[in-house]
């Protein structure tokens, strides 16, 4: 198990993230919303090049909206357009090909909202980085959703379900987000964040897969 770090009001010094005892981090590859100036999104490629210099791991995340104006919403087109510009930070920053890409799902939504927004929002998303590429960030809850509905590969699983008996490890899910705006790394409020499997969509795992027949 590995703890990383996501965070997103400003950049945090690597030697400080790996003083603090941290594995790596989920970065947000998204752009910063005019209204909120942060300043880790999109991480640039430079920083991650000393993230990676210090022996630490990148994950590929990305959210731009929020709330009522949760990428989500915006269905299957919201899909296709913010996993491009998902995909565009994510190489533009030294992102490796055949690595997830995780898609916002920052809600504990109602099946209705399922079935007509985020189901569709995965599809068009996957369109884009493939489906075997496609990450989301959800509650337990939404998981087993998109495994029935088969529309993502990897999962990282937050607490925002309002059932804390479901709350436990996913066995599916292959990052749990474990405490939110609790600790701080060098000044900055971070989120925490255990691994649950080997491969949980680190950049130095990445490996181009086997050519077809």
């Amino acid at each position: 198990m590995v703890e990383l770090i996501d965070f997103s009001a400003a950049l945090i010094a690597p030697q400080a993230i790996r003083d603090a005892g941290y594995g790596g981090v989920i970065g947000y590859f998204s752009e910063s919303r005019a209204d909120a100036d942060f300043g880790a999104k999109p991480l640039p490629r430079d920083y991650c090049d000393r993230l990676r210099a210090l022996g630490l791991q990148i994950v590929t995340n990305y959210q731009y909206g929020k709330g009522d104006t949760s990428d989500w919403k915006g269905g299957y087109d919201a899909g296709v357009y913010h996993a491009t510009i998902a995909l565009d930070n994510h190489f533009a920053a030294g992102g490796p090909g055949y690595r997830p890409l995780y898609a916002p799902v920052d809600s504990n939504p109602t099946l209705a909202e399922w079935n007509s927004q985020i189901g569709p929002f995965l599809i068009g998303w996957a369109s884009v980085v493939g489906l075997e590429w496609t990450g989301m960030y959800a509650n337990a809850r939404c998981i087993d959703w998109a495994l029935e509905d088969g529309v993502a590969t990897w999962f990282w699983q937050h607490n925002w379900s309002g059932d804390p008996a479901i709350n436990g490890d996913h066995p599916a899910a292959h990052i749990h987000q474990v405490r939110i705006d609790t600790d701080r790394v060098d000044g900055i409020g971070v989120d925490v964040n255990t691994t649950l499997q080997d491969d949980y969509g680190q950049w130095s795992k990445a490996t181009a897969p086997p050519p077809s027949d």
